[in-house]
């Protein structure tokens, strides 16, 4: 089955593989990977959504670790 891969999105952007399912739904399998829910989208729109989630928290990250290295204070 084709699924998106999003992983990876902030590095390498969203992949189309072909995946195996597996007795558990939230699961799927690529060769000898078992990926997990928050990992992979059945669909390209689900998997575009869940990336621009992934980039906006990466941002507040960012912007958290800027705050604290610009009162960073040395003596």
């Amino acid at each position: 089955m084709k699924v998106y891969l999003v992983k990876y999105a902030l590095t390498e952007g969203i992949k189309e593989i072909d995946a195996e399912a597996t007795s558990d739904p939230e699961i799927v399998k690529i060769q000898y990977v078992y990926l997990h829910g928050d990992e992979w989208c059945h669909t390209r729109n689900v998997a575009i959504k869940l990336a621009k989630e992934m980039r906006l928290k990466k941002i507040k990250s960012l912007k958290k670790q800027l705050l604290r290295l610009g009162n960073l204070e040395f003596k």
